[in-house]
Protein backbone atom coordinates (compact mmCIF):
# COMPACT_ATOMS: atom_id res chain seq x y z
CA UNK A 1 0.00 0.00 0.00
CA UNK A 2 1.56 2.97 -0.66
CA UNK A 3 1.41 6.34 1.44
CA UNK A 4 0.96 9.83 -0.18
CA UNK A 5 2.70 12.43 1.09
CA UNK A 6 1.56 16.37 1.31
CA UNK A 7 4.94 18.06 -0.39
CA UNK A 8 3.82 21.59 0.10
CA UNK A 9 5.45 23.88 2.60
CA UNK A 10 4.00 24.25 6.17
CA UNK A 11 2.82 27.56 6.75
CA UNK A 12 4.84 28.29 9.57
CA UNK A 13 8.19 27.50 7.64
CA UNK A 14 7.39 29.40 4.51
CA UNK A 15 9.11 32.28 3.77
CA UNK A 16 7.99 35.56 4.54
CA UNK A 17 7.05 37.08 0.83
CA UNK A 18 9.54 39.73 -0.44
CA UNK A 19 8.02 43.20 -0.85
CA UNK A 20 7.70 44.48 -4.02
CA UNK A 21 8.56 48.22 -5.31
CA UNK A 22 7.22 49.69 -8.33
CA UNK A 23 8.96 52.99 -10.03
CA UNK A 24 7.64 54.81 -13.09
CA UNK A 25 10.77 57.22 -13.93
CA UNK A 26 10.06 60.72 -16.12
CA UNK A 27 13.36 62.63 -17.49
CA UNK A 28 16.45 62.45 -18.26
CA UNK A 29 19.46 59.45 -18.51
CA UNK A 30 20.16 60.80 -14.76
CA UNK A 31 16.75 60.22 -14.09
CA UNK A 32 16.91 56.68 -15.14
CA UNK A 33 19.89 56.19 -13.22
CA UNK A 34 18.48 57.14 -10.29
CA UNK A 35 15.72 54.78 -10.56
CA UNK A 36 18.85 52.27 -11.30
CA UNK A 37 20.46 53.87 -7.83
CA UNK A 38 17.00 53.26 -5.88
CA UNK A 39 16.03 49.70 -6.92
CA UNK A 40 19.51 48.81 -5.84
CA UNK A 41 19.50 50.61 -2.33
CA UNK A 42 15.60 48.62 -2.32
CA UNK A 43 17.18 45.27 -3.49
CA UNK A 44 19.62 45.26 -0.45
CA UNK A 45 16.89 45.70 2.10
CA UNK A 46 14.89 42.37 0.57
CA UNK A 47 12.52 44.03 -1.82
CA UNK A 48 12.16 42.43 -5.50
CA UNK A 49 11.16 45.11 -8.47
CA UNK A 50 6.81 44.74 -9.76
CA UNK A 51 6.24 44.30 -13.50
CA UNK A 52 3.04 46.89 -13.01
CA UNK A 53 1.82 48.71 -10.38
CA UNK A 54 -1.01 46.88 -9.37
CA UNK A 55 1.82 43.95 -7.85
CA UNK A 56 3.81 46.72 -6.08
CA UNK A 57 3.57 47.16 -2.02
CA UNK A 58 5.62 50.45 -2.82
CA UNK A 59 5.11 52.63 -5.73
CA UNK A 60 7.76 54.99 -6.34
CA UNK A 61 7.62 57.75 -8.85
CA UNK A 62 10.87 59.61 -10.01
CA UNK A 63 10.36 62.95 -11.46
CA UNK A 64 11.29 66.05 -14.01
CA UNK A 65 10.38 69.37 -13.71
CA UNK A 66 12.54 70.60 -17.21
CA UNK A 67 9.01 71.93 -18.12
CA UNK A 68 5.72 72.59 -17.05
CA UNK A 69 4.32 69.19 -19.46
CA UNK A 70 6.44 66.71 -17.58
CA UNK A 71 5.62 68.04 -14.11
CA UNK A 72 1.97 68.05 -14.62
CA UNK A 73 2.13 64.09 -16.03
CA UNK A 74 3.48 63.54 -12.12
CA UNK A 75 0.02 64.38 -10.82
CA UNK A 76 -1.93 62.35 -13.65
CA UNK A 77 -0.01 59.35 -12.79
CA UNK A 78 -0.34 59.89 -8.85
CA UNK A 79 -4.15 59.95 -10.25
CA UNK A 80 -4.05 56.32 -10.94
CA UNK A 81 -1.42 55.13 -8.34
CA UNK A 82 -4.77 56.80 -5.63
CA UNK A 83 -7.13 54.20 -7.04
CA UNK A 84 -4.44 51.54 -6.39
CA UNK A 85 -4.04 52.31 -2.87
CA UNK A 86 -8.53 52.95 -2.82
CA UNK A 87 -7.90 49.24 -3.33
CA UNK A 88 -5.21 48.32 -1.24
CA UNK A 89 -4.52 50.82 1.99
CA UNK A 90 -1.26 49.48 2.47
CA UNK A 91 0.35 50.30 -0.04
CA UNK A 92 2.97 52.89 -0.01
CA UNK A 93 3.51 55.93 -2.33
CA UNK A 94 6.70 58.10 -2.40
CA UNK A 95 7.43 61.19 -5.20
CA UNK A 96 11.15 61.91 -5.70
CA UNK A 97 13.30 63.67 -7.97
CA UNK A 98 13.06 66.86 -9.26
CA UNK A 99 9.08 67.98 -9.22
CA UNK A 100 9.97 66.54 -4.97
CA UNK A 101 12.65 69.04 -4.65
CA UNK A 102 11.63 71.80 -6.68
CA UNK A 103 8.01 71.40 -4.87
CA UNK A 104 8.62 69.68 -1.26
CA UNK A 105 6.16 69.22 1.10
CA UNK A 106 3.23 71.29 -0.58
CA UNK A 107 2.83 67.78 -2.68
CA UNK A 108 1.31 66.43 0.08
CA UNK A 109 -1.40 69.26 0.03
CA UNK A 110 -1.52 68.05 -3.90
CA UNK A 111 -1.85 64.58 -3.16
CA UNK A 112 -2.99 63.44 0.51
CA UNK A 113 -2.59 60.22 -0.16
CA UNK A 114 0.79 60.62 -0.23
CA UNK A 115 2.97 58.96 2.13
CA UNK A 116 6.65 60.26 1.83
CA UNK A 117 9.22 63.18 -0.51
CA UNK A 118 12.30 62.72 -1.05
CA UNK A 119 14.50 65.24 -3.40
CA UNK A 120 17.11 64.29 -5.33
CA UNK A 121 19.98 64.00 -2.75
CA UNK A 122 18.55 61.55 -0.66
CA UNK A 123 18.26 58.37 -2.22
CA UNK A 124 19.97 56.09 0.09
CA UNK A 125 17.29 57.15 2.56
CA UNK A 126 14.43 55.76 0.83
CA UNK A 127 14.40 52.51 2.25
CA UNK A 128 14.33 54.32 5.99
CA UNK A 129 11.61 56.87 4.81
CA UNK A 130 9.39 53.93 3.52
CA UNK A 131 9.56 51.65 6.34
CA UNK A 132 8.91 54.30 8.73
CA UNK A 133 5.75 55.13 6.35
CA UNK A 134 4.84 51.67 6.47
CA UNK A 135 4.74 51.47 10.22
CA UNK A 136 3.96 54.93 11.10
CA UNK A 137 0.71 55.53 9.24
CA UNK A 138 0.21 59.55 8.32
CA UNK A 139 3.41 60.17 9.64
CA UNK A 140 4.63 61.55 5.65
CA UNK A 141 8.59 61.88 6.03
CA UNK A 142 10.31 63.83 4.04
CA UNK A 143 14.08 63.98 2.56
CA UNK A 144 14.37 67.48 0.93
CA UNK A 145 17.76 69.17 1.86
CA UNK A 146 20.89 69.72 -0.05
CA UNK A 147 23.23 69.03 2.06
CA UNK A 148 25.20 66.25 0.01
CA UNK A 149 28.71 64.86 -1.05
CA UNK A 150 29.72 63.08 -3.95
CA UNK A 151 28.81 59.91 -2.41
CA UNK A 152 25.12 60.52 -1.96
CA UNK A 153 24.53 62.06 -5.19
CA UNK A 154 26.95 60.23 -7.52
CA UNK A 155 28.06 56.82 -5.59
CA UNK A 156 28.12 53.68 -7.87
CA UNK A 157 25.23 51.29 -7.72
CA UNK A 158 25.16 48.31 -9.64
CA UNK A 159 21.64 47.72 -11.27
CA UNK A 160 19.95 44.54 -9.65
CA UNK A 161 18.73 42.92 -12.89
CA UNK A 162 22.38 42.33 -14.26
CA UNK A 163 22.63 41.41 -18.46
CA UNK A 164 22.00 44.56 -20.75
CA UNK A 165 24.71 45.79 -22.57
CA UNK A 166 24.37 49.58 -21.84
CA UNK A 167 24.59 51.47 -18.76
CA UNK A 168 24.53 55.04 -17.31
CA UNK A 169 27.76 56.41 -15.01
CA UNK A 170 26.92 59.74 -13.27
CA UNK A 171 30.40 61.55 -13.42
CA UNK A 172 28.94 65.02 -12.48
CA UNK A 173 25.73 66.51 -11.09
CA UNK A 174 24.58 70.16 -10.67
CA UNK A 175 25.09 73.20 -13.08
CA UNK A 176 26.53 76.48 -12.35
CA UNK A 177 25.46 78.27 -15.48
CA UNK A 178 21.85 79.42 -14.44
CA UNK A 179 20.80 80.08 -18.03
CA UNK A 180 17.67 82.25 -17.72
CA UNK A 181 15.26 79.43 -18.71
CA UNK A 182 16.13 76.65 -16.93
CA UNK A 183 14.92 75.29 -13.39
CA UNK A 184 17.92 72.27 -13.29
CA UNK A 185 20.50 74.44 -10.59
CA UNK A 186 17.17 74.92 -8.47
CA UNK A 187 16.76 70.96 -8.37
CA UNK A 188 20.06 69.63 -8.67
CA UNK A 189 22.43 71.92 -7.14
CA UNK A 190 25.43 73.77 -8.12
CA UNK A 191 27.75 71.55 -10.13
CA UNK A 192 29.60 68.58 -8.11
CA UNK A 193 32.13 65.73 -9.85
CA UNK A 194 32.52 62.57 -8.92
CA UNK A 195 36.56 61.51 -8.43
CA UNK A 196 37.97 60.03 -11.52
CA UNK A 197 38.81 57.01 -9.66
CA UNK A 198 35.24 56.00 -8.22
CA UNK A 199 34.57 56.47 -12.22
CA UNK A 200 36.47 54.06 -13.41
CA UNK A 201 36.23 51.91 -10.83
CA UNK A 202 32.21 51.78 -11.59
CA UNK A 203 33.38 51.19 -15.65
CA UNK A 204 35.38 48.28 -14.61
CA UNK A 205 33.10 46.22 -12.85
CA UNK A 206 30.49 46.93 -15.38
CA UNK A 207 32.79 45.55 -18.11
CA UNK A 208 33.42 42.42 -16.09
CA UNK A 209 29.41 41.93 -15.71
CA UNK A 210 29.57 42.55 -20.11
CA UNK A 211 28.29 45.66 -20.57
CA UNK A 212 29.69 46.63 -23.76
CA UNK A 213 28.76 50.87 -23.95
CA UNK A 214 29.15 52.83 -21.38
CA UNK A 215 27.75 56.71 -21.06
CA UNK A 216 29.12 59.39 -18.81
CA UNK A 217 26.40 60.77 -17.75
CA UNK A 218 25.89 65.06 -15.82
CA UNK A 219 23.97 67.97 -16.21
CA UNK A 220 26.93 70.01 -17.61
CA UNK A 221 29.52 67.47 -18.50
CA UNK A 222 31.88 69.61 -20.09
CA UNK A 223 32.12 71.37 -17.04
CA UNK A 224 33.91 67.28 -15.14
CA UNK A 225 36.48 67.80 -12.64
CA UNK A 226 37.15 72.20 -13.48
CA UNK A 227 36.47 72.59 -9.65
CA UNK A 228 39.64 70.02 -8.54
CA UNK A 229 43.32 70.73 -9.94
CA UNK A 230 44.29 67.47 -9.35
CA UNK A 231 41.60 66.12 -11.61
CA UNK A 232 41.12 65.49 -15.02
CA UNK A 233 39.04 67.68 -17.24
CA UNK A 234 36.09 65.33 -19.74
CA UNK A 235 38.73 64.90 -22.68
CA UNK A 236 41.44 63.27 -20.31
CA UNK A 237 38.45 61.24 -18.41
CA UNK A 238 37.44 59.68 -22.13
CA UNK A 239 40.85 58.83 -22.70
CA UNK A 240 40.97 56.47 -19.02
CA UNK A 241 37.42 54.96 -19.57
CA UNK A 242 38.72 54.21 -23.03
CA UNK A 243 41.29 52.06 -21.91
CA UNK A 244 39.40 49.85 -19.85
CA UNK A 245 38.85 46.17 -21.05
CA UNK A 246 35.93 45.44 -22.43
CA UNK A 247 34.09 48.70 -23.14
CA UNK A 248 33.49 48.54 -26.43
CA UNK A 249 32.02 52.18 -26.50
CA UNK A 250 31.46 55.38 -25.20
CA UNK A 251 29.25 58.26 -25.25
CA UNK A 252 28.78 61.11 -22.70
CA UNK A 253 25.61 63.75 -22.34
CA UNK A 254 24.86 66.45 -21.62
CA UNK A 255 27.32 69.10 -23.20
CA UNK A 256 27.27 73.10 -23.27
CA UNK A 257 29.03 75.00 -25.95
CA UNK A 258 30.94 77.53 -23.88
CA UNK A 259 32.80 74.64 -21.96
CA UNK A 260 33.66 72.36 -25.32
CA UNK A 261 38.34 72.68 -25.39
CA UNK A 262 40.46 71.55 -26.94
CA UNK A 263 41.07 67.90 -25.03
CA UNK A 264 37.27 67.32 -25.94
CA UNK A 265 37.93 67.46 -29.78
CA UNK A 266 41.08 65.74 -29.71
CA UNK A 267 39.07 63.08 -27.86
CA UNK A 268 37.19 62.58 -30.98
CA UNK A 269 39.71 63.12 -33.21
CA UNK A 270 41.99 59.91 -31.25
CA UNK A 271 39.61 57.47 -29.36
CA UNK A 272 38.23 54.70 -31.76
CA UNK A 273 35.78 53.66 -28.93
CA UNK A 274 34.49 56.90 -28.35
CA UNK A 275 30.89 57.19 -30.69
CA UNK A 276 30.89 59.63 -33.35
CA UNK A 277 27.68 61.44 -32.09
CA UNK A 278 27.85 64.62 -29.90
CA UNK A 279 24.08 66.20 -28.17
CA UNK A 280 25.28 70.15 -28.08
CA UNK A 281 22.29 72.21 -26.71
CA UNK A 282 22.16 75.46 -28.60
CA UNK A 283 18.61 76.72 -28.00
CA UNK A 284 18.18 79.48 -29.97
CA UNK A 285 19.97 80.78 -33.68
CA UNK A 286 19.18 84.70 -32.38
CA UNK A 287 22.07 86.16 -30.57
CA UNK A 288 19.16 88.26 -28.84
CA UNK A 289 17.76 85.26 -27.90
CA UNK A 290 21.20 83.64 -26.75
CA UNK A 291 21.78 86.40 -24.63
CA UNK A 292 18.65 86.20 -23.27
CA UNK A 293 18.92 83.48 -22.53
CA UNK A 294 22.40 83.78 -20.60
CA UNK A 295 23.99 81.32 -22.43
CA UNK A 296 27.74 82.70 -22.40
CA UNK A 297 27.91 82.13 -26.41
CA UNK A 298 26.71 83.28 -29.71
CA UNK A 299 25.64 82.07 -33.12
CA UNK A 300 29.10 82.33 -34.55
CA UNK A 301 30.85 80.76 -31.31
CA UNK A 302 28.62 77.49 -32.23
CA UNK A 303 28.52 76.98 -35.47
CA UNK A 304 32.78 77.33 -35.66
CA UNK A 305 32.44 75.12 -32.43
CA UNK A 306 30.82 72.40 -34.74
CA UNK A 307 33.23 73.08 -37.51
CA UNK A 308 36.07 72.09 -35.34
CA UNK A 309 34.09 68.69 -34.27
CA UNK A 310 33.36 67.93 -37.63
CA UNK A 311 37.04 68.35 -38.94
CA UNK A 312 38.25 66.06 -36.01
CA UNK A 313 35.83 63.65 -36.76
CA UNK A 314 34.23 63.56 -40.24
CA UNK A 315 31.33 61.31 -40.06
CA UNK A 316 29.54 62.95 -36.59
CA UNK A 317 26.63 63.52 -35.85
CA UNK A 318 25.45 66.23 -34.38
CA UNK A 319 21.98 66.54 -31.92
CA UNK A 320 20.80 69.28 -30.14
CA UNK A 321 18.00 71.01 -27.50
CA UNK A 322 16.10 74.36 -29.21
CA UNK A 323 13.39 76.17 -27.84
CA UNK A 324 10.26 78.03 -30.01
CA UNK A 325 8.77 81.17 -28.38
CA UNK A 326 11.04 82.39 -25.81
CA UNK A 327 10.17 85.03 -24.51
CA UNK A 328 10.42 88.01 -26.60
CA UNK A 329 10.73 86.11 -29.40
CA UNK A 330 10.24 88.16 -32.78
CA UNK A 331 9.45 86.56 -36.08
CA UNK A 332 13.15 87.56 -37.37
CA UNK A 333 14.31 85.63 -33.91
CA UNK A 334 12.74 82.60 -35.11
CA UNK A 335 13.22 82.46 -38.63
CA UNK A 336 17.18 82.56 -37.42
CA UNK A 337 16.95 79.38 -35.32
CA UNK A 338 15.19 77.83 -38.51
CA UNK A 339 18.32 78.79 -40.33
CA UNK A 340 20.15 77.59 -37.62
CA UNK A 341 19.05 74.26 -38.41
CA UNK A 342 19.47 74.55 -42.23
CA UNK A 343 23.44 75.62 -41.65
CA UNK A 344 24.13 73.10 -38.98
CA UNK A 345 22.96 70.08 -40.42
CA UNK A 346 21.53 68.54 -37.18
CA UNK A 347 21.18 65.09 -37.14
CA UNK A 348 18.68 65.52 -34.71
CA UNK A 349 17.09 68.14 -32.32
CA UNK A 350 14.82 67.84 -29.29
CA UNK A 351 12.01 71.16 -29.73
CA UNK A 352 10.18 72.31 -26.75
CA UNK A 353 8.03 75.13 -26.64
CA UNK A 354 9.16 77.62 -23.96
CA UNK A 355 7.96 76.18 -20.72
CA UNK A 356 7.74 79.13 -17.41
CA UNK A 357 9.69 77.13 -14.84
CA UNK A 358 9.25 78.86 -10.83
CA UNK A 359 12.48 80.61 -9.81
CA UNK A 360 13.91 81.50 -13.58
CA UNK A 361 14.97 84.57 -14.41
CA UNK A 362 13.07 84.24 -17.80
CA UNK A 363 10.03 85.06 -15.81
CA UNK A 364 11.04 88.54 -15.28
CA UNK A 365 11.59 89.09 -18.97
CA UNK A 366 9.14 90.40 -21.23
CA UNK A 367 5.89 88.80 -22.27
CA UNK A 368 6.66 85.48 -24.19
CA UNK A 369 4.73 84.79 -27.44
CA UNK A 370 1.07 83.37 -26.63
CA UNK A 371 0.27 79.59 -26.81
CA UNK A 372 -0.98 79.80 -30.45
CA UNK A 373 2.21 81.49 -31.51
CA UNK A 374 4.47 78.92 -30.05
CA UNK A 375 2.41 76.05 -30.86
CA UNK A 376 2.75 77.34 -34.58
CA UNK A 377 6.36 78.20 -34.28
CA UNK A 378 7.10 74.82 -32.40
CA UNK A 379 5.77 72.93 -35.53
CA UNK A 380 7.38 75.00 -38.35
CA UNK A 381 10.43 73.68 -36.07
CA UNK A 382 9.54 70.57 -36.12
CA UNK A 383 8.69 70.31 -39.92
CA UNK A 384 12.68 72.09 -40.72
CA UNK A 385 14.30 69.31 -38.80
CA UNK A 386 12.64 66.24 -40.01
CA UNK A 387 13.76 67.64 -43.59
CA UNK A 388 16.76 67.85 -42.40
CA UNK A 389 17.12 64.69 -40.52
CA UNK A 390 15.79 62.82 -43.20
CA UNK A 391 18.53 63.97 -45.47
CA UNK A 392 21.18 63.59 -42.98
CA UNK A 393 19.58 60.01 -42.64
CA UNK A 394 20.22 59.73 -46.66
CA UNK A 395 24.34 60.13 -46.25
CA UNK A 396 24.02 56.39 -44.36
CA UNK A 397 23.07 54.37 -47.31
CA UNK A 398 25.74 52.52 -48.43
CA UNK A 399 27.72 52.70 -45.78
CA UNK A 400 29.62 50.04 -43.24
CA UNK A 401 28.47 50.97 -39.89
CA UNK A 402 29.14 48.85 -36.15
CA UNK A 403 25.89 48.15 -34.76
CA UNK A 404 25.80 47.36 -30.84
CA UNK A 405 22.77 44.48 -31.12
CA UNK A 406 20.41 45.11 -28.31
CA UNK A 407 16.95 43.42 -28.56
CA UNK A 408 14.46 41.96 -31.14
CA UNK A 409 12.96 44.55 -33.30
CA UNK A 410 10.08 45.22 -31.90
CA UNK A 411 8.03 46.42 -35.07
CA UNK A 412 9.36 43.54 -37.32
CA UNK A 413 9.91 39.58 -36.29
CA UNK A 414 12.92 38.26 -37.11
CA UNK A 415 15.13 41.24 -37.38
CA UNK A 416 17.19 42.80 -34.20
CA UNK A 417 17.89 46.30 -33.31
CA UNK A 418 20.82 47.82 -31.82
CA UNK A 419 22.24 51.14 -32.52
CA UNK A 420 25.40 52.89 -34.53
CA UNK A 421 28.03 55.25 -33.27
CA UNK A 422 25.44 57.49 -34.12
CA UNK A 423 22.94 56.75 -31.98
CA UNK A 424 20.86 55.97 -35.26
CA UNK A 425 18.25 52.35 -34.26
CA UNK A 426 19.65 49.73 -37.10
CA UNK A 427 17.34 47.14 -37.90
CA UNK A 428 18.60 43.72 -39.55
CA UNK A 429 17.73 39.87 -39.78
CA UNK A 430 18.91 38.32 -36.85
CA UNK A 431 18.48 36.10 -33.85
CA UNK A 432 18.57 38.45 -30.28
CA UNK A 433 19.85 34.97 -28.57
CA UNK A 434 23.25 34.61 -30.48
CA UNK A 435 23.96 38.72 -31.08
CA UNK A 436 22.77 40.53 -28.03
CA UNK A 437 25.99 42.26 -26.57
CA UNK A 438 27.83 41.47 -30.17
CA UNK A 439 29.18 44.58 -31.99
CA UNK A 440 28.21 43.78 -35.98
CA UNK A 441 29.08 45.31 -39.76
CA UNK A 442 26.04 46.45 -40.83
CA UNK A 443 25.95 47.88 -44.56
CA UNK A 444 23.01 50.28 -44.51
CA UNK A 445 20.70 50.08 -47.02
CA UNK A 446 17.59 51.63 -46.14
CA UNK A 447 16.99 54.89 -44.24
CA UNK A 448 13.58 55.92 -43.19
CA UNK A 449 12.90 59.31 -40.84
CA UNK A 450 14.27 57.97 -37.59
CA UNK A 451 16.10 54.14 -38.03
CA UNK A 452 18.38 52.70 -40.43
CA UNK A 453 18.14 49.67 -41.69
CA UNK A 454 20.51 47.11 -43.60
CA UNK A 455 22.26 43.54 -43.84
CA UNK A 456 25.37 42.14 -42.10
CA UNK A 457 28.12 43.22 -44.23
Amino acid sequence: MSASFDSSVPEWLAPEPRPRVYIETYGCQMNERDSHALLHHLAERGYERAATPHEADVLLLNTCSVRDHAEQKVYSTLGRFREIKQERPGVVIGVGGCVAQQVGESLFKRAPYLDLVFGTHHLGEVPGLIERAARERGSRPTALSFERTWQTVLGDHEAPDPGGVRAFVAVQRGCDRFCTFCIVPFTQGRELSRPSASVLDEVRRLAARGVKEVTLIGQNITSYGRKDPSEPDLGELLRRVHAVEGVERIRFLTSHPAEVNESLIAAFRDLERLAAHLHLPVQSGADTVLARMRRGHTRREYVELIELVRAARPEIAITTDLIAGFPGESESEFEATLSLVREVGFDNAFCFSYSPRPGTRALKLEESPDEATRADRLARLLAVQAEVRAERNQRWVGQEIAVLVERDNPRRAGEVEGRSPSLHPVHFAGRIDELRGTMVRVRVERAGAHALAGSPA
